[in-house]
């Protein structure tokens, strides 16, 4: 299972990046975490959008989903569109998928011509070819749940999306061979990371660390910070394998 990296700004992109979006991929399964402004650009270095089996979206904030609408247009109106069409699950939050198709339809344009909605919730187990997802409820100030992704061989990856400090989090991420994980804030700024929803790099490696994972790959980074005093924080709580995103990047567990 690998995890390769389409985005992986907070809020806005820095220089020669995109808003968030990661591949998870197998041998036969390839699905879409997060879809946010830029990643289109990025995804046919590492599959052909048709090729994607399912896209999830954590939650509703435009850095985390805007592509959705660019990946709806590929997929609608290629000259190379698949015959028969196969509609691709969009898993949600609960009720968000009828924001979204507000946000098409004032354009003229319908998701339901190449999407097939469902939601998410804590109770959910979803199997998706080789995979299978799970998700958990984050602190965040729009409903954003965090996704679990697990292989046939055992192997885990989990990904955060926006979250705040929440003790739901450790025991979601526990012994995952992969934790994705944000980590927007840096200790300088740590007093906006309760009302933002977001966590500090040295929360997220307090997390990590609690929660015994084998790889802590940080992401969501503030584009204006110096990325490097992210990763000396989290180094501080976690003393496991430790790397930061790089857009452009895979990492496999």
């Amino acid at each position: 299972m690998k995890t390769s990296m389409l985005g992986v700004s907070a809020a806005f992109p820095s220089e020669g990046d995109a808003c968030s979006g990661y591949l998870v991929h197998s041998e036969d399964t390839k699905i879409l975490l997060d879809c946010g402004s830029g990643i289109m650009s990025r995804l046919p270095r590492f599959s052909s959008y048709d090729d994607v089996e399912a896209v999830l979206i954590s939650h509703l904030h435009a850095d985390h989903y805007l592509d959705v609408h660019i990946l709806r247009y590929a997929l609608a109106y290629s000259q190379h569109k698949k015959t028969p069409f196969k509609k691709v699950p969009l898993l949600m939050p609960p009720g968000d998928y009828a924001r979204l198709a507000n946000e098409a339809s004032a354009e003229r344009n319908k998701l339901d011509d190449v999407f097939q909605p469902a939601s998410m919730s804590e109770k959910s187990k979803i199997r998706l070819g080789s995979f299978e997802l799970s998700f958990s409820l984050m602190n965040h100030p729009l409903q954003s749940f965090a996704m679990k992704v697990s292989g046939r061989l055992g192997k885990t990856m989990v990904y955060s999306g926006d979250t705040g400090w929440t003790e739901s989090l450790i025991e979601f991420a526990k012994d995952a061979d992969l934790f994705l994980c944000e980590a927007t804030l840096q200790e300088k700024d740590k007093e906006r990371a309760f009302d933002a929803g977001h966590l500090t790099a040295t929360q997220a490696g307090e997390i990590a660390s609690r929660a015994k994972v084998k790889k802590l790959v940080l992401t969501h980074i503030w584009p204006e910070y110096e990325k490097h005093q992210s990763l000396l924080e989290a180094s501080e709580t976690f003393s496991g394998f430790i790397e930061l995103a790089e857009v452009g990047g895979t990492v496999e567990v």
